[in-house]
């Protein structure tokens, strides 16, 4: 089943790798100083995430770090940035299938995930590079529910369990603000 449903998420994403850079991709990445020439640590951690000259306050520096680490790689081609939005878009469609097993029977968390990763409502966060903090902020978010829901069934959450579900919070509101959402999840959980 983790076969199948790598397969169908590659599948459905793969086209993107020929995609250039289109719409908020520009400014975020194209023309963001924080992301053409690699920077400290600390000026991620103090930077916005369109750049200083744009006077837009939106706080992802983990998720600028990516930006700026995949430009390095591919020296400003747009291919490192797609590569990594379909290999992350392939780990969140694994990590849903992980998470629908702590809830269904088997065959029910592979139909869901199976519908994960083909449905087109994905589109948007794969094919453009900027989609990439969507993906950044989901996968934290649902191992942290996976451990969560796993540790509950069997009975306490284990302390390792919870350094694993706040760097997890760490690291999904560093890389998109809707990571706040975290605990409410798992208090609804």
């Amino acid at each position: 089943s983790v076969a199948l449903v790598l397969t169908v998420a590659l599948l459905a994403s793969v086209t993107g790798l020929a995609n250039g850079f289109a719409y908020d991709d520009i400014p975020i990445i194209v023309e963001n100083p924080m992301v053409q020439e690699f920077q400290g640590i600390w000026d991620y951690l103090a930077g916005t995430y369109w750049g200083q000259n744009r006077g837009n306050s939106l706080y992802r520096p983990i998720t600028v770090i990516a930006f700026a680490t995949e430009r390095l790689i591919g020296g400003g081609a747009p291919w490192p940035f797609h590569l990594a939005n379909v290999l992350l878009y392939a780990l969140c469609s694994l990590a849903v299938l992980a998470l629908l097993r702590q809830l269904l029977p088997k065959w029910g968390a592979l139909v869901g995930a199976l519908v994960f990763a083909a449905h087109p409502v994905h589109v948007e966060a794969v094919a453009n590079v900027v989609g990439q903090s969507e993906m950044l902020t989901a996968l934290p978010m649902l191992i942290a529910m996976t451990v969560y829901l796993r540790d509950r069934q069997r009975g306490e959450l284990r302390t390792a369990s919870a350094v694993t579900i706040i760097v997890c919070q760490v690291v999904a509101v560093l890389s998109k603000e809707h990571g706040i959402v975290l605990p409410a999840l798992l208090l609804l959980a």
